[in-house]
């Protein structure tokens, strides 16, 4: 009787595992442990810091910016509002994506689009284009905080009945 008791709390976590974590072989959320997450997690990281520093970087140079482009402070001000609003756009439909396509490829599609719209930012060669690259890149951070901060033990942990735990 015990035996079938764990057999159904196998049966179902693995059930489990599928239908909320988008795997399609069975247990393959557990093979996430083998592929060397410390690795996923120090890339994530790294992302995240790049991220974090982008975010706070604009507010000391903005003297620099304003001295080279001749700006005033409501141009100066519009260049930190037009990022924060595709940053605070995006994050809603990137947690809806995260759970429809995985947070994995939203993940790296957000570090996608922010790294091209940060080395594009050094390239503008004005205002205007650079408030389109802005808004670029505030939507490739935007994708971060819904997707990253969704953690669950499920996938490493072993394939037990400790996976029904929730």
């Amino acid at each position: 009787m015990f035996n079938n008791i764990i057999r159904n709390k196998k049966k179902h976590s693995e059930i489990y595992v599928r239908k909320h974590y988008n795997t399609k072989e069975k247990g393959e959320a557990v093979h996430l442990k083998k592929r060397h997450p410390v690795v996923y997690v120090v890339l994530f990281a790294l992302g995240w810091a790049f991220m974090y520093a982008d975010r706070n970087i604009l507010s000391p140079v903005m003297g620099v910016i304003q001295d080279d482009w001749g700006l005033s402070k409501s141009e100066l001000g519009l260049m930190s509002t037009i990022f924060f609003l595709a940053y605070a756009a995006m994050q809603i439909p990137a947690g809806f994506l995260a759970d429809r396509i995985g947070r994995v490829k939203v993940l790296v599609s957000g570090y996608i689009l922010f790294g091209v719209g940060t080395i594009m930012s050094g390239m503008a060669p004005g205002l205007l284009a650079f408030l389109m690259i802005r808004f670029v890149t505030g939507l490739g951070e935007g994708t971060t905080m819904g997707p990253s901060t969704r953690f669950h033990p499920l996938p490493f942990l072993k394939n037990t009945g400790e996976s029904l735990r929730h």
